[in-house]
């Protein structure tokens, strides 16, 4: 972490994408993303320790899973299980709630293309509801074409075939 004269703590973070508004005004002659792969951006418009939040639904249809926080290198460990609980029972469809998630990195992004892998390959139907920041980042790394993604919970839902009454 480096100081200014001013006292703002600027932290640089690498692999990482955050959203345009975390960027301060006076933050807003920092390029983003950054050439070299990394993003500089003001702790003070950055929630620090952001925990993931993980919520399982478990439906006859379908499976959702649900994240909201952060899901960068600290957090992976605990997704993981997650989609290994997944994995080990294959429902229909599973889905996955990325609309509140907050930060990604390329630790998330690499398990989040882990599961669709794993989960493919087993014959499973797996659809991310995104928000704007998720779908920047699949764009840029042009991963966009990989994943089944949805808007909204019900599109994913009606993806699935499930009948929203």
């Amino acid at each position: 972490m480096h100081s200014s004269d001013s006292g703002t703590v600027l932290r640089i973070v690498p692999l990482a994408v955050y959203p345009d508004h975390l960027i301060s005004q006076r933050d807003s002659d920092v390029p983003t993303p950054a050439r070299n792969g990394y993003h500089l951006t003001s702790s003070r418009t950055r929630k620090d320790n952001m925990a993931l939040t993980i919520d399982l639904t478990q439906e006859p249809t379908h499976w959702l899973i649900a994240l909201d926080g952060d899901l960068d290198y600290g957090e992976c460990a605990t997704f993981r299980l997650s989609i290994d609980s997944v994995l080990k029972s294959m429902p229909p469809a599973t889905i996955v709630d990325l609309s509140q998630l907050e930060y990604l990195d390329s630790s998330g992004l690499g398990l989040l293309l882990s599961l669709s892998k794993e989960y493919g390959s087993q014959g499973g139907n797996l659809i991310l509801v995104t928000n704007e920041t998720v779908d920047n980042i699949l764009s840029l790394t042009r991963l966009n074409g990989i994943f089944s993604t949805a808007p909204t919970l019900d599109e994913a839902l009606l993806m699935t075939g499930v009948d929203l009454i």
